[in-house]
């Protein structure tokens, strides 16, 4: 049995090492807060938190102290072409006459603006009937932009907003209605709507990718000193994202950001310190700067400290320490420090074993989309480590990674293969 468990972690991990604390090369971490809305004024009146799309891409990190593995999980929302048919959603609240039951969700929420008024509720209430219109195709989309010409544009920000949080509500279809009023906002002058447009641009959210644009709009607000975009266009620079590669002007961009109440941009100083991008490698200047992150908060900052305990870098070695920062960050939804805690749990590192804690662990960060916790908790379901033991759980877990991991696809055919061969070996009734 002994060693069928590990032969499955390490073919699952492709390491010829036992899969001890993935510790993440914080220098390469993309993870960030990028939100598709930031400086948000409304919130608050619509009783509901700052409205996020997460999007985890191409954070790489470290399993056992050599392998370097790349995950990519999806957003939330799927990109949808404006303009699109769909059968669910908003589209049971559009009536022959417009949009009845869905204004009616839109109105309720708009009525608790602190800053609303008969003729601002008109005018909003109006540009979201003509979209219903467009929606059933009596419109076009320049009678859309016809219809917003005059309105002021912190006006269509908060319908954009609106609309936005009900996609939970009413469906995710809400996206060919706010899509295009973050737009319309944009163009009117929010600057906040401009940002969104900017991060819908670079993550192809509603509308084709074009990071070029993106830049030249991220590039546009960081000039006039929006906080969010300087970060924003820091990264992009930093990972040659519609641009070549700059790691000086990324570094200029995460300093200015940081200054302006971005946290994360703590962190991503520091990894440039780690690392030596644009700067000359400093331990211990990057410690400070984490150190700096940790104590607002960020989760990313806290991830970066717990890597530097691990590998003594700029400290000295120290497991628990490390492990109390992954919890700290896990504690805060960071996917990768659940998924560090769950291995620290597994593998008896600064803290006591635990195959339960480790499995609840790796199901959080599994549920966050997290390939390699998806993989281990198939694992431990095949096993019965720290789990009943369910091979139907484990196919679905693997199920999960396969599409975009080959070895979790491998081990799923592998369970299907062994489950062939009991079928055929069980006695006939």
């Amino acid at each position: 049995m002994a060693s069928k468990i590990w032969r499955k972690f390490l073919k699952a991990h492709g390491n010829s090492r036992l899969f001890f604390v993935s510790n993440t090369e914080p220098g390469n971490i993309t993870y960030t807060k990028y939100s598709l809305i930031q400086n948000n004024p409304y919130i608050q009146f619509l009783n509901s938190s700052r409205p996020c799309l997460r999007r985890f891409s191409s954070f790489n990190f470290q399993v056992g102290c050599s392998s370097t593995l790349s995950v990519r999980s999806k957003s939330r929302i799927q990109s949808l072409s404006f303009g699109q048919n769909l059968q669910y959603g908003v589209q049971r609240y559009c009536t022959n006459t417009g949009y009845e039951e869905f204004q009616d969700k839109v109105k309720q929420l708009l009525s608790k603006s602190p800053t609303g008024t008969k003729e601002k509720l008109d005018e909003q209430l109006a540009v979201l009937q003509i979209l219903c219109q467009h929606k059933a195709g009596t419109v076009t989309s320049a009678d859309v932009t016809e219809a917003a010409k005059n309105i002021n544009g912190d006006t269509l920000y908060e319908l954009a907003l609106v609309v936005y949080t009900l996609q939970e509500q009413v469906g995710e279809d809400t996206i060919e209605f706010w899509v295009p009023l973050f737009r319309l906002a944009s163009l009117a002058g929010n600057q906040d709507a401009k940002y969104t447009y900017a991060q819908m641009l670079r993550l192809g959210t509603g509308v084709d990718p074009d990071p070029l644009e993106a830049a030249k709009l991220f590039r546009d607000l960081a000039d006039d000193g929006h906080p969010y975009a300087q970060f924003a266009l820091a990264g992009m620079y930093y990972h040659g994202i519609g641009m070549e590669k700059d790691f000086e002007s990324a570094f200029d961009l995460y300093e200015k950001s940081s200054k302006n109440g971005v946290d994360i941009a703590f962190s991503m100083l520091g990894n440039m310190y780690l690392n030596g991008h644009a700067v000359e490698q400093n331990y211990k200047l990057a410690l400070q700067f984490f150190q700096q992150g940790a104590k607002k908060g960020d989760p990313t900052a806290e991830l970066s400290l717990a890597h530097c305990y691990s590998y003594g870098k700029g400290v000295t070695q120290d497991l628990t320490k490390a492990f109390e920062y992954h919890l700290s960050a896990a504690e805060k939804g960071h996917p990768i420090a659940l998924y560090n805690t769950g291995t620290q749990y597994f593998a008896g590192k600064g803290v006591e074993i635990s195959m339960e804690k480790a499995a609840q662990y790796f199901e959080k960060a599994a549920d966050l989309g997290f390939e390699l916790a998806q993989i281990n908790l198939g694992n431990m379901y095949y096993n019965g480590l720290g789990v009943e033991r369910d091979w139907n759980r484990a196919k679905e877990l693997y199920r999960q990674a396969a599409p975009t991991n080959q070895n979790a696809a491998s081990l799923l055919k592998e369970v299907e293969e062994e489950e062939r061969k009991l079928r055929e070996q069980k006695p006939e009734e």
